[in-house]
């Protein structure tokens, strides 16, 4: 099992979460706050849909929200546009018609000195609400064309890319909240992955070995990972990620990979293992050896018999030889 997923998962059960939303975060928008890691909104958005799929989330209702359609923010500035002339030099308010003379206009161009309201058109009081003069409502007044409108449009420029975008280009997404069903996610976690076999045999040889264990890195975010190897100085030597592909999405298994090697360089991780159930696409391990990531295609269960323990041991062996 891939170690950010034990590590939410076991997250929802040690805490004991019913419910995941996402909240609104001042200067990084909306956010899982039961996710760690790291993890952008959009891949924390790939890892519960994973989640839902194996049956551990359940959807139960959603939050609406615009995000810009070149990068998919959801930080955006909104700023008025007047519908005639396009320009942003907006002022709103009450819009007041006189009924003797028509003329309608912001409330405060009604005020004179005294605080009574005069109709600068034809100069004439207004007394009394629904005799003489009516309140509209909320209208926008343009600066530079005059227009009085009780619309108006809504520019949209992205704290993130700086690109503009109008309302009807913005996306819409939806993120929903979820459900935790806790006696799928028991069973999952109970059954686990088979790493009993593979710290056995490690430690029989001497190799201080942790099944998921955490390590924190530069950033000081705290990783996760299957398995972890310590050299005799009680420092990270080597660690073991496991992915279940996902033979039919290359964009899965490629955030994994990809999660992997910049956790691995956060933490300053050189030897890194990665054990994948039951292959991985030709052009992905390509990417995983140019980052110094050793590939093991598993069919089974059970890493003992696909030698990992062989390799584990020579990068110890080696890493020993250099200190």
């Amino acid at each position: 099992m891939h170690g950010n997923v034990h590590s939410d998962l076991m997250n929802f059960r040690t805490k004991n979460i019913s419910t995941l939303e996402p909240k609104f975060e001042r200067k990084k928008g909306y956010r899982y706050n039961e996710l760690d890691h790291g993890r952008t909104l959009r891949e924390q958005i790939f890892f519960l849909n994973e989640y839902q799929k194996k049956s551990w989330l359940s959807e139960k209702d959603a939050v609406a929200v615009l995000q810009c359609p070149h990068c998919s923010s959801d930080q955006l500035c909104i700023s008025f546009q007047c519908q005639l002339c396009s320009s942003s030099n907006i002022s709103r308010g009450t819009a007041i018609q006189h009924d003797y003379c028509g003329n309608i206009d912001l409330d405060h161009k009604y005020v004179s000195p005294d605080g009574s309201l005069l109709c600068r058109k034809c100069k004439k009081a207004l007394n009394a609400i629904g005799v003489d003069y009516l309140r509209l409502g909320s209208y926008y007044k343009c600066g530079k064309c005059g227009a009085l409108l009780p619309t108006i449009s809504h520019h949209y420029q992205c704290f993130e890319c700086g690109k503009a975008s109008t309302q009807e280009e913005l996306k819409i997404i939806r993120l929903p909240i979820y459900s935790v069903n806790h006696e799928i996610l028991k069973e999952t976690l109970d059954r686990g992955s088979n790493l009993g076999a593979t710290v056995t045999e490690l430690k029989k040889l001497g190799i201080n070995a942790i099944p998921y264990g955490s390590i924190s890195g530069l950033s000081k975010i705290k990783h996760t990972f299957p398995l972890l190897i310590f050299d005799n100085k009680e420092l990270p030597l080597l660690v073991v990620e496991i992915i279940e592909s996902n033979n039919n999405d290359n964009n899965y298994d490629e955030l994994n990979l990809l999660s992997f090697i910049a956790r691995c360089n956060d933490a300053k991780i050189i030897n890194k293992v990665l054990v994948v159930k039951p292959s991985l696409d030709e052009n992905l391990r390509h990417l995983a050896e140019i980052n110094g990531v050793v590939v093991i295609e598993s069919k089974t269960d059970d890493p003992v018999l696909l030698g990992l323990v062989d390799i584990i041991k020579q990068a110890v062996h080696k890493a020993l030889e250099i200190a």
